[in-house]
């Protein structure tokens, strides 16, 4: 009977069967553990938001709901073994990239969830320059299109970032600099939220965090043989570390003092 009403442009019923059929591919992934028909489904999903989009082309918060639809049914149809993975990460890619247009016509919190989206995608076939793409869209729209931004979804997008470039595409530290520190830059500001009243472990675990912060980021001046900053970032987390619990503190200068050890011939010591 639904088939009746399937282009009523009134009605709009396109893109609650391909909701249908999503929920179906859910079913035979999940429960009958049927890949063929679940990937069946899959496609029938795709094809019936598709046909959505011609008659929500122009309600941009519509538009955006069903571009997430379609690349969620790409997204999943890669893991199904048979079929192509990397044509579907890209049609994914493609129609979240579409997605993300659309939310950035108007505002809505959604939109932070779409970066997280793109940068996992990306990362997931080992396509790294777009992770990095779609990591800075998605710290652009964290940081300057949202006042109320969450400091884990920046700190856990520049280590992202920096996993890219210093392990994936090589050791490439230059680059990474510039989000190490963004990352150190947010960090702080989280940690610094915390005041005694918040309680002793508290306290001590902000002085901990705040003075490991410095010590990646001179790890990485050290990979850069920037041996004055890194030594300064060290020093810093060194007195920093005075505020750390007292049974963790004797380990943290441990460590701590042997990297400044291992640069002093560089500094001329």
């Amino acid at each position: 009977m639904w088939q009746k009403y399937a282009h009523d442009d009134e009605l709009n019923s396109s893109a609650n069967i391909g909701k249908i059929h999503q929920e179906l591919s859910y079913f035979y992934r999940d429960k009958l553990k049927d890949k063929n028909l679940e990937n069946t489904h899959y496609n029938q999903a795709i094809k019936w938001y598709s046909s959505a989009l011609e008659k929500y082309n122009t309600n941009p918060a519509e538009v955006a709901t069903v571009y997430e639809s379609i690349a969620v049914a790409y997204r999943l149809k890669m893991q199904i073994e048979d079929d192509d993975k990397t044509a579907n990460a890209l049609a994914a890619i493609e129609h979240q990239e579409l997605c993300m247009q659309q939310l950035l016509i108007y505002c809505s919190p959604n939109r932070k969830k779409v970066g997280d989206a793109l940068k996992e995608l990306a990362q997931t076939i080992g396509l790294w320059d777009e992770g990095v793409t779609n990591s800075q869209k998605a710290l652009d729209i964290y940081i300057y299109q949202n006042s109320c931004y969450n400091y884990d979804d920046i700190v856990s997008l520049c280590t992202g970032i920096v996993g890219i470039y210093t392990h994936q595409k090589g050791e490439n530290y230059a680059p990474a600099l510039k989000y190490q520190l963004l990352k150190h830059e947010f960090e702080v500001k989280q940690l610094n939220e915390i005041v005694e009243d918040d309680g002793e472990d508290q306290v001590y675990h902000k002085h901990t965090g705040i003075g490991w912060s410095h010590e990646e980021v001179a790890d990485m001046y050290i990979k850069l043989g920037e041996y004055e900053l890194a030594c300064q970032n060290l020093q810093l987390a060194k007195k920093i570390y005075e505020g750390s619990d007292p049974n963790d503190r004797e380990e943290l200068n441990y460590y701590l003092e042997e990297k400044l050890r291992s640069i002093e011939s560089f500094l001329g010591k």
